[in-house]
């Protein structure tokens, strides 16, 4: 719910050209299936200019938008890779989620789990990359990631 009104807040007031450039990621651990999901908020006008290099491109194509992600975002535990797969794309005003999930991994037989975001910092050096975990029975962490720290790691 916090995460929500945080997210509601920081783009209720957005425009197409905004000076503070941010992306919000939240992970999310589901223990009864066994599998992450995770979800990026962006804002479409920076995301079209990362991927097509025009903020007013008249298109995000879906399949485009997750490589990019995908490409730009890892996820580990320990030295286990997590492949992430697409779910969906929804695009509402000037904001885009996109969100994926693993496949299905038993989190329990990892110590760590790292996390490296270098979504949009090519683009933008004052990106600002927001990273929410949450874990079964643990605290929710926050980590902001920059294109000074593109990486992070919690002990599980």
């Amino acid at each position: 719910m916090i995460l929500y009104f945080f997210i509601s807040l920081l783009f209720a007031n957005s425009s197409a050209d905004h000076e503070f450039k941010m992306s919000v990621c939240e992970i999310v651990y589901e223990e009864n299936a066994q599998h992450f999901q995770v979800h990026f908020y962006l804002f479409q006008d920076d995301l079209k200019e990362a991927v097509y290099g025009d903020p007013e491109s008249p298109l995000l194509e879906k399949e485009k938008i997750a490589s990019y992600i995908l490409a730009k975002t890892k996820i580990e535990l320990k030295d286990k890779n997590v492949e992430l797969m697409q779910r969906e794309m929804k695009e509402k005003d000037d904001q885009v989620m996109m969100t994926f999930f693993s496949e299905k991994i038993n989190i329990e037989h990892y110590s760590t789990l790292s996390i490296s975001n270098q979504i949009m910092i090519e683009k933008f050096r004052t990106q600002t990359n927001m990273v929410y975990v949450s874990l079964p029975n643990r605290s929710k962490w926050t980590q902001i990631l920059n294109a000074q720290k593109t990486e992070a790691v919690y002990e599980l």
